[in-house]
């Protein structure tokens, strides 16, 4: 559906319809939702010459081989700015005035030690190689030596994220990116909705409102009527809940985590050891279990926030809140046999 903020710029003239793609029709499908592209990263060291990572690797060496140049006049030496010039790669040209740089260019340290000033090397189109160095450099001393400042609020999946790959979460806040839904994320907040409605009609909740997008694990090959039908001869179909999709919000240390949880069952003597009133957490996921014992052990820090918040919003003892997932495209249930407590959940956040 078109803005209709651009459609009164069309309206008014500002701007130009010609040449429009017509909208799509009623039963007309994105013909890009299961198109795969793929691409190889970092690209291999034999790239074509022309490639940016080609250019890149010529301009460090470049850059290192003039540094060395310019240490070793600085030492005495007597490398002339012709030997520089034959040294430089193909496509790089040395600048004329390289033989006093300093007095000429006005010299200057930079980060990690990049010594040479500014203007010594000038690629065929007279990009300054130096200063093209200088920033990426800078970019990625930013990037590894700041410290980021949790946000007050923080989700559970995002905790997952956090014990994954603690720079990688950091990088995320500092330059935060939106993520492109794909179809495997909309199959599974689609299937989180049906469930729910599965145990309780009374949702007036919007597929975009429900968990289930991060469901990345999502088996390619099972779509949503499969799900559906391994979830119904499921043990939990037939299950009566305590509570289904329920928000609950609980603070650990200074910051608060937000917790979705999908579902609460009674637990079953067998996994209660002895209490009467125990219950179990359930989260489901639309993919498989990881086989990865580091993978399941990231992927559990989610349930131990569940497994806390339920137990601080219902008074219920910790010892008495089991968790669990259910894995729906494998029909397998996995109760991790150790979660981390609120002292483990709080060294995780302050790292």
């Amino acid at each position: 559906m078109l803005s209709p903020f651009l459609l009164e710029l069309v309206e008014s003239g500002v701007v130009a319809a010609d040449g429009w793609s017509a909208p799509p029709g009623p039963d007309d499908t994105n013909p890009l939702e299961d198109a795969e592209v793929t691409g190889e990263w970092p690209v291999p060291d034999d790239a074509p010459v022309g490639s940016a990572r080609a250019v890149l690797r010529r301009t460090a060496a470049a850059v290192e081989r003039a540094a060395l140049d310019r240490a070793a006049r600085t030492r005495g030496g007597t490398t002339s700015g012709a030997g520089a010039r034959d040294a430089a790669p193909t496509g790089v040209a040395v600048d004329d005035d390289e033989a006093h740089p300093a007095e000429s260019r006005g010299g200057g340290g930079g980060p990690a030690g990049l010594t040479a000033p500014v203007g010594v090397l000038m690629d065929a189109e007279g990009r300054d190689l130096v200063a093209l160095a200088r920033v990426l450099l800078a970019e990625r001393a930013e990037r590894s030596g700041r410290e980021v400042e949790l946000p007050a609020h923080v989700s559970a999946s995002s905790l997952v994220r956090l014990a994954a790959d603690r720079d990688e979460y950091a990088l995320h806040l500092r330059r935060p990116v939106p993520v492109e839904p794909t179809v495997h994320a909309r199959r599974g907040t689609r299937f989180h909705l049906w469930a729910e409605r599965y145990f309780t009609t009374s949702s007036l909740l919007d597929v975009e409102d429900l968990p289930g997008a991060d469901d990345d694990d999502l088996d390619p090959d099972a779509d949503l009527e499969t799900l559906q039908r391994t979830f119904l001869a499921s043990e939990w179909a037939t299950r009566t809940p305590v509570a289904v999709e329920v928000d609950v919000e609980t603070p650990v240390g200074d910051t608060v985590l937000r917790s979705r949880i999908d579902a609460v069952f009674p637990e079953r003597p067998e996994h209660a050891g002895g209490a009467r009133d125990a219950v179990v957490v359930v989260d489901w996921k639309t993919g498989r279990a990881p086989t990865d014992v580091a993978a399941r052990s990231v992927r559990e820090v989610q349930l131990a926030v569940y497994r806390l918040a339920w137990s601080r919003w219902t008074g219920l003892p910790l010892e008495k809140v089991n968790a669990a997932f259910y894995y729906v495209a494998s029909d397998e249930t996995v109760r991790p046999r150790r979660l981390l407590g609120e002292e483990e959940i709080e060294a995780l956040l302050a790292g």
